[in-house]
């Protein structure tokens, strides 16, 4: 809860009005706080790029 009213959470969060815009957010929120196991993990996972054939 400490990390609701952080500057950044709170400007990573201001423009997710859609899911893909919250699941960029909460993404660049686990980098920023991950410790470098986290951060590395994320790395690897690929770019969602959108529904297939959409």
């Amino acid at each position: 809860m400490e990390r609701w009213t952080d500057p950044f959470v709170a400007e990573a969060l201001s423009g997710a009005g859609t899911m893909r815009g919250w699941a960029e957010a909460v993404r660049r929120i686990d980098y920023h706080f991950g410790s470098d196991e986290v951060r590395a993990r994320i790395d690897r996972r690929p770019v969602f790029t959108g529904p297939a054939g959409g």
